[in-house]
């Protein structure tokens, strides 16, 4: 590989890098996650994630140090499965949703879940564009359930700072109420 090729390989590296580590400081600081276009944060840190691991193998000169770099493909080849499966196991089933308050001054975010034989979803409000910040309230649902990719959901605006979810709970025909207060 060209040293052109490498050197910008290089800088992808390094700004992948600094990304996770600037969304890893807002996570933990501002308890900010990032959600562009309804694309979770855990699928965008497990992209930084792969760059992170992967483009050293490329770039990095190993001169007389062959061994370093075996031991580095083959962490990194032992490595990527695991984490891929992690992700599938742990973060796959999550989908977004996002509702808008009348006058548009506030967006609610809903992050619905499943694991195994239970259900939930915790709710957000879209902060400064990409980013989303848990507010107070949970939706839970029988045995996996996904009231907002099923339909079975109605919203209602109080106020453009208040939206009352009415969601079906899964079993049979119960219907529960949540209120969610932006303020």
């Amino acid at each position: 590989m060209r040293n052109g090729r490498k050197k910008y390989l290089k800088y992808i590296w390094i700004i992948a890098l600094s990304l996770e580590v600037i969304l890893y400081l807002i996570f933990h600081f501002f308890r900010l996650k990032i959600c562009l276009f309804n694309i979770g944060p855990s699928i965008i840190v497990l992209g930084l994630l792969m760059l992170i691991l992967i483009l050293p193998m490329m770039f990095f000169d190993y001169v007389n140090k062959t061994l370093i770099k075996v031991i580095y493909n083959l962490v990194v080849v032992i490595l990527i499965p695991i984490i891929i499966f992690a992700y599938i196991m742990l973060y796959s089933e999550y989908r977004y949703f996002t509702f808008k308050s009348p006058n548009k001054s506030n967006t609610l975010v809903v992050e619905e879940k499943t694991f195994l034989l239970s259900g939930w979803s915790d709710v957000y409000e879209k902060k400064y564009g990409i980013f989303i910040k848990q507010i107070e309230g949970e939706i839970s649902n029988d045995d996996g359930f996904r009231p907002f990719s099923s339909g079975a959901y109605t919203l209602q605006w109080k106020n453009d700072d208040t939206v009352i979810i009415n969601y079906s709970f899964g079993s049979g025909d119960v219907w529960k109420t949540e209120e969610i207060n932006f303020k």
